[in-house]
């Protein structure tokens, strides 16, 4: 089969059109690369998308057993309320308030609220007693935490604040009157759940009886 010559003679001008087509292709996808990243990342760094995207790529969020029926919980409990980072928890009038710290942390918190049964319920005396007696006057002491992040202020995202409690169990989404929480871990659970650009997770120490009771009192305030 012969071609037409327009189509086999090599030109000036084809050689010039090749040169500028091999060139300016590298480029061409190097800047829509560019502006497609952009674009994502607004996408992914949306509070909205990223509660959404949280929802719909765990699994299907289920009751936890010990916190569906929270009605008689707290009936007569103090109740902590937070405006500047919107919520509050309630907790057995015997139990105490404290803040450990307020402002940047390098483990990844920049607000932490610590619900105890005694007042510094782990210092030192505890070790020093125990190296002495044998017996950790201690061992009875029950802890929660709860840690804020600003997303917005550490350029994190929601697994990162996971990933920084040191935490990498299996993840699990859970519903506890009526928020919808990330559970990780089962033997000593911590709890993560997202409003805006800000996260808030929750831990216990000690042999907590009542950390799901005191979980189910959370709740967001406008």
């Amino acid at each position: 089969m012969n071609l037409p010559k327009f189509l086999t003679n090599v030109t000036s001008f084809s050689k010039i059109l090749t040169a500028v087509l091999f060139i300016s292709f590298p480029f061409l996808g190097f800047y829509l690369g560019l502006k497609y990243e952009e674009q994502f990342t607004q996408y992914l760094e949306s509070p909205a998308n990223v509660d959404q995207y949280i929802l719909t790529n765990q699994p299907t969020a289920t009751k936890d057993p010990s916190t569906a029926n929270p009605d008689s919980i707290g009936a007569n409990w103090k109740t902590y309320r937070n405006e500047e980072f919107g919520f509050e928890v309630k907790y057995p009038n015997a139990w105490m308030i404290e803040s450990p710290y307020a402002g940047p942390d390098p483990t990844g918190y920049d607000f932490a609220v610590q619900i105890s049964n005694v007042k510094n319920p782990f210092g030192i005396r505890c070790g020093e007693t125990e190296r002495e007696t044998g017996v950790n006057p201690c061992a009875s002491n029950q802890v929660i935490y709860i840690l804020v992040t600003d997303l917005s202020l550490r350029k994190m995202m929601f697994q990162d604040v996971i990933r920084s409690s040191g935490k990498s169990d299996e993840q699990k989404v859970v519903e506890i009157n009526e928020l919808t929480f990330v559970k990780v871990g089962e033997s000593s659970p911590m709890y993560f759940i997202q409003k805006g650009n800000v996260v808030y997770s929750f831990n216990a120490i000690g042999n907590i009886v009542i950390f799901d009771q005191i979980l189910s009192t959370f709740r967001f305030i406008e």
